[in-house]
């Protein structure tokens, strides 16, 4: 209780208000809608159960229909006394011209037959003897071909049997269920022949399919084994009839409601059945459409009122959340906001308060970033001095010396080297210069320092193009130079060699200066060390005029030399920075 209390407590005002406005609305609408659903859904279960049960009727007696209509053609043929003279004259040798005329006769007479009946397809006569007798639409060698004289498929059958007990080839496409109706002759009895009247499944495929629920119903004919003979849904002729469905087809049952409605209807023709199974959610997908129609409205009513009380509480809490966002300006830095709210009220007292504040805020730290500046400026002072004298007085020693021993030339290109040196280092321009420069600078410095320490010396640069004139500070490379020469390659008997390389890393730009000196540990560096006071500065200024994500980093090992890596922005200054 005591947590909730908390959380409710640290919601904004506006939430409050809005939310407790929003609860007292649907609470009642979550009641009405729940009241709704629950009788709805009653109602249209005893419904669906009714009109399921009626359309399997309904179904039922259209197949009826069909099945009495292939019957009664079956016996309107055999009866035929045209028909029963065909067969006999065929069951002796006749000549061809006469065979040709009865048998233009026979597919007249079929036709004449269909044309009355539109519901099938084709009618077949077999005779004894083997001949095939056929409706236009049937090839009767075809028919031949496909094995339709195989009496064992119908011998002594009279009634209908399923598709695909014959071949269904004679229409592409098409299966068809086939009444055979036994020819026997009116005056001695004895069989002459057979009639097969092909009745197209797609006539009870149209009136199954008008009852489909979904894809996981089934409405058709079946057998009482559960053997399908004909359906809407034409993936359960693959899949078949469940264990549960074939049970209810062998009971007394003629409906049945467990997780699924299962409706049947005895068909008086064949022991077949008309079946129909729909799976719950299917029977009640109207129902669910209902209630979401009921939340549709529900939740547009909602959004009209929450609308309405947003304009309200607007009024209210819009002064409340622009002082709260220029006060989170003000956290990110920028303190020259000044809020803007009308009105006298407890909000307005709060914005000129902070307004006040935020003015001293203001002065304050312009005084701190003054005096950061003048820190910065009075230390690269510092640097400059510690380079001017010893460095000065050891470069004029040596051009002495390259004098007294007849190096004229040497000590020219010493006098040269330390005149731009001076001119690069002490021009009044910003601290922030390009890479190019910086690097002419410390080519200067080494090559003053080559000549005074000769063979122990040697350097190269190894820096791209692409970044000589990228920023950086002035005097950085110097510093770092120096103390390779004095505390690393100095103390090694063979000298040494200094590598300045650049590369880009990312949106970084890395400058490492390497020496293979004597090395040290690192541990020795220290912000108030004699030696490595230059390091400290470099790294130092790189922060205040780039970030605090650049600067310096060391890496050394006793013995194995000593790398410095200068971090810097890629692409001029850091925004903090600036």
């Amino acid at each position: 209780m005591k947590l909730l209390k908390k959380r409710l407590l640290d919601w904004p005002l506006a939430k409050k208000l809005h939310n407790a406005i929003a609860f007292l609305v649907v609470l009642p609408m979550f009641l009405l809608l729940l009241t709704v659903s629950v009788q709805s859904y009653r109602a249209l279960e005893q419904q669906t159960m009714d009109n399921t049960v009626n359309s399997v009727v309904t179904f039922s007696s259209n197949a009826q229909t069909i099945f009495e209509v292939g019957q009664g053609v079956g016996k309107y043929i055999t009866a035929s006394n045209q028909i029963q003279e065909c067969l006999r004259v065929f069951r002796n040798d006749v000549e061809p011209a006469v065979r040709l005329n009865y048998s233009n006769f026979m597919t007249s007479y079929l036709d004449q037959i269909i044309d009355m009946h539109g519901l099938i397809n084709s009618i077949i006569i077999i005779s004894k003897n083997g001949d095939v007798f056929c409706s236009r639409n049937v090839d009767a060698d075809k028919v031949a071909a496909e094995q339709y004289l195989d009496e064992s498929k119908y011998t002594g059958t009279d009634g209908f049997v399923e598709p695909n007990v014959f071949s269904n080839n004679l229409a592409v496409g098409e299966s068809f269920i086939t009444r055979i109706q036994t020819v026997s002759d009116i005056s001695t009895g004895a069989q002459i022949g057979y009639v097969l009247i092909n009745i197209p499944e797609q006539m009870f495929f149209e009136r199954f399919s008008q009852m489909q629920y979904g894809e996981s119903s089934f409405i058709g004919i079946v057998d009482q084994n559960g053997q399908i003979i004909s359906a809407s849904n034409k993936r359960f002729m693959e899949t078949g009839l469940d264990d549960q469905a074939v049970s209810f087809l062998q009971s007394q049952q003629t409906k049945q409601y467990t997780g699924k409605l299962s409706v049947k209807q005895a068909i008086d023709i064949k022991d077949w059945y008309i079946y129909a199974e729909i799976p719950i959610r299917d029977i009640f997908f109207e129902n669910t459409q209902l209630i979401i129609t009921f939340f549709a409205a529900g939740i547009l009513f909602l959004v009209v009122m929450s609308i309405l009380s947003l304009l309200v509480l607007r009024q209210i809490s819009r002064p409340l959340y622009d002082l709260v966002s220029q006060m989170n300006q003000v956290g990110n830095g920028d303190l020259n906001i000044q809020v803007q709210v009308g009105g006298k009220d407890e909000i307005g007292m709060l914005a000129a308060t902070f307004n006040c504040m935020t003015v001293r805020l203001k002065r304050l730290m312009d005084d701190i970033v003054e005096k950061q500046s003048r820190n910065r400026e009075l230390e690269f002072v510092v640097l400059q001095s510690q380079i001017k004298p010893h460095f000065l007085y050891n470069t004029l020693e040596s051009i002495c010396a390259l004098i007294l021993t007849d190096r004229q030339e040497d000590a020219y290109d010493v006098a040269k080297d330390l005149g731009l040196f001076y001119r690069s280092m002490m021009m009044k321009s910003d601290n922030v210069i390009s890479i190019r420069k910086e690097l002419d600078i410390c080519r200067y410095y080494l090559e003053i320092q080559q000549i005074r320490y000769q063979e122990k010396l040697r350097f190269r640069f190894d820096v791209p193009d692409c970044i000589m004139e990228e920023q950086i500070v002035k005097l950085t490379l110097q510093p770092l130079v120096e103390n390779a020469i004095y505390h690393g390659l100095k103390e090694k008997e063979n000298g040494g060699e200094i590598v300045i390389s650049g590369r880009i890393e990312q949106d970084h730009i890395v400058i490492t200066v390497a020496d293979d000196g004597v090395g040290m540990d690192v541990s020795q560096l220290s912000r108030g060390g004699k030696h490595h006071f230059g390091v400290f500065s470099v790294d130092e200024r790189i922060k205040l005029n780039f970030g605090t994500e650049y600067g310096v980093t060391v890496h050394s090992q006793i013995g194995c030399g000593t790398t410095v890596v200068i971090t810097l922005p890629y692409g001029g200054m850091s925004s903090a920075a600036k």
